[in-house]
């Protein structure tokens, strides 16, 4: 009975230990995600602008639905993701975007991650 009993006990020690673990996994996972494709599409915004820059409203509109498609294509996780622009000012080449993802445990909690990165562009004019 004994046996029985310590058999029990290390078997949902073990599951418990699996489960923390992929928990951790996960938030890991998801960073990771988050964090790549955000550098990526900012990098493809940012050579976009590179070729053009002009400050009027509408290009900014054009660049930012280029970020928002290239992150969005660029993500393999089934993450609900948030983009807040910072600072944006084609003029300067600056561009401080944040993203926001939550993700579903599980045991049905959420959990959110965050990646924030900022890009200035050097420009020969400046």
């Amino acid at each position: 009975m004994k046996t029985v009993i310590v058999a029990m006990i290390g078997i949902s020690v073990v599951m418990l230990a699996v489960v923390i673990q992929g928990s951790v996994n996960m938030d890991s996972k998801y960073q990771h995600d988050l964090g790549v494709s955000l550098t990526r599409a900012m990098r493809q915004t940012m050579k976009q602008l590179e070729k053009n820059v002009n400050g009027n409203e509408r290009q900014q509109n054009h660049y930012m639905a280029l970020l928002l498609q290239g992150m969005i294509s660029r993500m393999d996780s089934d993450i609900e993701l948030t983009v807040k622009v910072h600072r944006w000012d084609a003029n300067k080449g600056e561009l401080d975007v944040e993203a926001i993802g939550m993700y579903e445990l599980p045991d049905r909690r959420n959990r959110t991650v965050a990646v924030r990165r900022k890009v200035i562009l050097q420009t020969n004019n400046s």
